[in-house]
């Protein structure tokens, strides 16, 4: 009878006497992608077992082999063969930090003399307009400093 005749593969049969080269380990892969704002719930993350079929049983009660519309966090898997044997894997979903800005005003002066100026200051956030970019955007608008 050929078979797997490793006792600690998961497909291991003892009633093999001649290895047939399909003995295995299962192992589950992770891939995580980020919320893309700060405040979001559209992380998701992805898992990838090394044979099937295989069961899922994910720590937010998901059973497909991915979940979505999740908040940052920890993530974790365990996968299930038709064997019994079992895989855990754990994921994290990151996040962009806080947007955050400030504003000085510089009044004009005198009154009407259209020489007023906004300075705003921001950190954090996913990057999206940078200042060198931001005349391409509005004609009207420029940037110093």
């Amino acid at each position: 009878v050929m078979g797997c005749t490793n006792p600690l593969s998961c497909n291991y049969d003892t009633l093999a006497v001649m290895d047939d080269g399909s003995c295995y380990n299962l192992a589950v892969t992770l891939s995580a992608s980020d919320v893309l704002c700060y405040g979001d719930s559209n992380g998701t993350v992805t898992a990838v077992a090394n044979t099937s079929p295989v069961t899922y049983s994910w720590s937010n009660g998901g059973t497909a082999d991915n979940i979505s519309g999740l908040l940052p966090g920890t993530y974790s898997v365990t996968v299930t063969d038709t064997f019994g044997c079992v895989a855990t894997e754990s994921a994290t979903v990151g996040s962009p930090s806080q947007l955050n800005a400030s504003i000085i005003v510089g009044n004009e002066y005198p009154a009407g003399a259209g020489n007023g100026q906004l300075d705003l200051t921001t950190s954090g956030g996913t990057p999206c307009i940078v200042a060198a970019s931001l005349s391409s955007h509005n004609s009207t608008l420029s940037s110093v400093g």
